[in-house]
């Protein structure tokens, strides 16, 4: 009751009643009707879709928060730099920033029509690991294949909240991570088990009648409560301790 009272809260401060669940077309919705005063608040402005001609609002991030699968993630990844190849509309360099930080990795910034420089950064010593979208990885693959690049590299990717899509990556790893919009995680895979997913912290997950919801992301002005997964996970152990889920493929 506690906590309900807290999601209650944060939506009537921002003059919403907090709806019985959510899903991703009424979460546009509240959006848009609180945009006035989010933009007067002080927290990061996420885009609300992957598709920039899609976007027609933006999610309040606490400026508190940090990808911390991230740093994690980066702190084993084979060499200390990252070559980044993320839109520049998602607006999460100081995100990645920070965790490149934390993690003391050094980053490089690649637009994702530059492939040329990314295959000279990834020729150094220094880098073999790629932070970008999963609709640019098998491009990226393709490329560095035709100009006789054999390197196996270690691809850390965002994609939409969806069934995973198959990917073939020969002798590349991959780490996936799963957002409702840019920026905001909602499963991460787990760096010990491939293929097994975690919910990103601080998220909870309930299933009632086969529906699966999740509500977390208080520290945000607008968190997530009981919105709708478009897709049903499978629980699983986990050999890191953690709750584990399969996730359905496309």
């Amino acid at each position: 009751m506690e906590e309900l009272t807290r999601y209650t809260d944060a939506y009537t401060a921002l003059g919403l009643d907090i709806p019985k669940q959510l899903d991703a077309p009424t979460l546009n919705q509240l959006l848009i009707q609180c945009a006035p005063s989010l933009m007067i608040a002080d927290v990061r402005h996420l885009p609300n879709d992957f598709d920039p001609k899609n976007i027609s609002a933006t999610y309040p991030l606490s400026m508190t928060w940090r990808w911390t699968w991230l740093e994690r993630v980066l702190q084993t990844a084979p060499a200390p730099g990252v070559v980044v190849r993320l839109p520049l509309f998602f607006q999460l360099e100081p995100l990645v920033f920070h965790a490149c930080r934390e993690s003391k990795t050094f980053l490089f910034l690649n637009d994702k029509a530059n492939m040329p420089v990314a295959r000279a950064a990834l020729s150094e010593e220094a880098f073999s690991t790629v932070l970008t979208t999963e609709d640019d990885v098998t491009g990226l693959i393709t490329y560095l294949t035709q100009q006789g690049f054999s390197k196996p590299l270690h691809w850390i990717t965002i994609s939409p909240l969806a069934p995973l899509r198959k990917i073939d990556l020969g002798s590349h790893r991959m780490m996936r991570s799963l957002h409702l919009v840019p920026g905001l995680p909602i499963f991460e895979e787990c760096e010990d088990s491939p293929d097994n997913f975690h919910l990103a912290s601080p998220l909870t997950a309930e299933s009632e009648n086969g529906h699966w919801h999740i509500s977390g992301y208080l520290d945000n002005p607008l968190p997530l409560w009981r919105f709708h997964l478009p897709f049903s996970p499978e629980c699983c152990e986990c050999s890191c301790g953690r709750a584990g889920y399969k996730l359905p493929h496309a």
